[in-house]
This record gives C-alpha cells, sequence and structure tokens, in this order.
C-alpha cells in the first residue's frame, strides 16, 4: 500500500511539473533563402523564422556537406550553435527571456561542389 501511495504522489507531482513548465513552442516555421541555385564559391543565406509567442527555441538545421559548407550565423536574439559535418544544433532566446513574436536566425554556406542539397529545419 505504501509503495502505490509512493507511485501516486510521484505522477501527481510529475503532473504538476509538466503542466506547471512554461513552453516555449513556435507557433510556426518558416525557411528562406536568398538564392535558389548557387556555384561553386557563391553562397547562399538560409534564414529560419519562428513566429508565435516564444522565449526560446532549440532546433537544428541539417545540410549536405558535400555541397555546402557551413561558415556563419546571426540572428535577432541570443544564439548558441553546435555546428558539426551536415548538421547544426541551435538554441534561441530572446535577450531579457520575455516572449518574442518574431525571431529570425540566419546561416551562411558557401558552394564548394556541384550537385544539389536542400536545407532542412527540425524543431
Amino acid at each position: 500500500m505504501k509503495k502505490i501511495r509512493q507511485i501516486i504522489a510521484t505522477g501527481l507531482a510529475l503532473m504538476l511539473m509538466l503542466c506547471a513548465a512554461p513552453q516555449a513552442w513556435a507557433a510556426s516555421t518558416t525557411v528562406s533563402t536568398n538564392r535558389s541555385t548557387v556555384t561553386v564559391g557563391q553562397t547562399v543565406t538560409a534564414t529560419v523564422t519562428f513566429s508565435g509567442s516564444m522565449a526560446a527555441v532549440q532546433f537544428s538545421v541539417n545540410y549536405s556537406p558535400s555541397v555546402l559548407r557551413y561558415e556563419s550565423y546571426s540572428s535577432s536574439a541570443d544564439l548558441t550553435v553546435n555546428a558539426t559535418s551536415g548538421v547544426i544544433t541551435a538554441a534561441v532566446m530572446t535577450s531579457n527571456g520575455a516572449n518574442a513574436s518574431s525571431i529570425s536566425c540566419s546561416f551562411t554556406f558557401p558552394a564548394v561542389a556541384g550537385g544539389s542539397s536542400s536545407v532542412g529545419v527540425y524543431v
């Protein structure tokens, strides 16, 4: 009986924590590029925009490292980036922790070889 009470108490505590935790869900995500095609040596910039009431968003950007090389980023909010070959993991948050209606992050990629590459964003 004591074990059952502990399980129920733990379950209720977990439910309360989940309900009380602040949520940071972007209402919508859009990705745009400044070019639809590039030749070797040209640069393409992919801009990711999150719209909706949020203070922070964590996401990843995937690209083909055989065609594009990640070079740099810029953001309208504080952005932390961890880039490996083909994947950029990022977390962005407003500077004062307050909710923002829109957050934009841009990533620059020079073309290093011929071929095609999509730039995928996963929230």
